[in-house]
């Protein structure tokens, strides 16, 4: 079998090689760790942490044709930036998620990193919004990532271990020390019922969630689905919330209130404290 010029130098040298192909094996192998380095330089002035997991992915890429071993290391911390690069040869260990302290001053410090001022928060939300579209199952990861997205500005940690980790539900939101949503989310569903491999899926991702994280003895049940009525095979989770069109609608309008009243004042946006004399109650 013939090996290809972009091997090792060594091997190209044990193949019996002529000296110029030895010559440019180690001259490829040479660019490759000065653009590893390059890119190293670089990460140190790049602050968007999708921006510098992309860029730590690149430079493991790199390294991989020099040793994949040590290419691994790089790419686990790519990974902690941005959860979407490569994942590395041992696999990816679940985060183990921890509340916020304060709801309401998570959520003024994410409006506050995530926009410039209260009409862009405003007009972020509303695009957010409309991001979950009902019966068309090619958007279901833009679903998927607008709950997740909805989740961070209500001050929730939210995260997509489905994506991240090839188990568990759509959604996760951490509501409090020990109180959980399990989210599973069926908007392009298009049948009158929901299946049982739907709600098996659901109780699938419960159970997950009580393996992964046991500190959060309640586990609250979610499925973003058209219907709330089960398939007459299906077995029923416990507990079970049904997120259905008219209940979106409910949600979205008062998410839109809340954005809304943001804007009123200087600076409310990203003030966490109680406002006074709020017209309209939070229960």
């Amino acid at each position: 079998m013939t090996r290809s010029a972009s091997a090792e130098p060594g091997v190209a040298a044990k193949a019996g090689r002529p000296a110029s192909v030895r010559w440019r094996a180690t001259t490829q192998s040479s660019g490759r760790y000065d653009a590893a380095a390059r890119l190293q330089n670089a990460l140190g002035s790049v602050t968007d942490p999708a921006v510098r997991g992309w860029i730590g992915e690149q430079r493991a890429a790199y390294l991989h044709h020099g040793d994949a071993h040590i290419a691994q290391q790089p790419l686990s911390r790519a990974l902690d930036d941005n959860p979407f690069v490569l994942k590395p040869i041992g696999g990816v260990t679940p985060a183990q998620l921890r509340p916020t302290a304060a709801q309401a001053e998570a959520c003024a410090a994410y409006l506050k990193d995530t926009y410039a001022d209260a009409t862009a928060q405003l007009l972020g939300v509303q695009v957010l919004l409309q991001k979950l579209v009902w019966k068309d199952k090619d958007r279901a990861d833009e679903a998927e990532q607008a709950w997740e997205s909805l989740g961070r500005h209500l001050g929730f940690i939210g995260t997509r271990p489905e994506k991240l980790y090839d188990t568990g539900p759509d959604n996760l939101w951490i509501l409090g020390p020990a109180r959980s949503a399990v989210i599973e989310l069926k908007p392009g569903c298009v049948t009158d019922t929901i299946s049982k491999h739907d709600l098996d899926q659901l109780g699938g991702s419960v159970r997950w969630a009580a393996q992964t994280l046991p500190d959060v003895t309640q586990r609250i049940p979610v499925i973003v689905h058209p219907s709330r009525e089960p398939h007459s095979q299906a077995i029923t989770v416990e507990g079970t919330r049904v997120v259905t069109p008219a209940k979106w609608t409910e949600l979205t309008a008062a998410v839109r209130f809340w954005a809304e009243a943001l804007t009123r004042g200087q600076h409310r946006w990203q003030d966490p404290r109680p406002w006074p004399n709020s017209s309209r109650s939070t229960s």
